[in-house]
């Protein structure tokens, strides 16, 4: 992590990102990640990790339509394993969650592909 970001960080962030191994993935945590995202909005509204409740500005989604999370991962086979354990996992069921619409996103991939990441998850 740059210099800059550690030292934005509390404490004991800091002390914790030292034992940080950025060279591995770890997928366990990027599913509890996600589910506590996606928990997070389905318990407490769109807004409840936008900071925007504190600030008194508002932004709604058309009902039914949570954000996104979007993952930045170093390669195409790190984005295929995780794509392939986000769908497999026992954390992340649709009654728990909501429904979730894992794409890809990456250069290789046609721009018919790529441009669906602007679209509206389907329902």
């Amino acid at each position: 992590m740059a210099q800059a970001a550690e030292s934005s960080c509390s404490l004991p962030t800091q002390s914790s990102l030292m034992y940080v191994d950025e060279t591995i993935l770890n997928a366990e945590l990027l599913e509890h990640l996600v589910r506590s995202i996606l928990c997070t909005e389905r318990e407490q509204g769109e807004a409840a990790l936008l900071g925007l409740a504190a600030s008194g500005a508002t932004r709604r989604l058309p009902e039914g339509h949570l954000g996104a999370v979007l993952v930045f991962l170093p390669g195409m086979a790190e984005i295929r394993y995780c794509i392939n354990r986000l769908q497999r996992s026992s954390l992340l069921h649709e009654e728990e969650v909501g429904p979730l619409w894992i794409l890809p996103l990456h250069g290789q991939l046609p721009s018919h592909e790529q441009k669906k990441v602007f679209q509206r998850a389907p329902r």
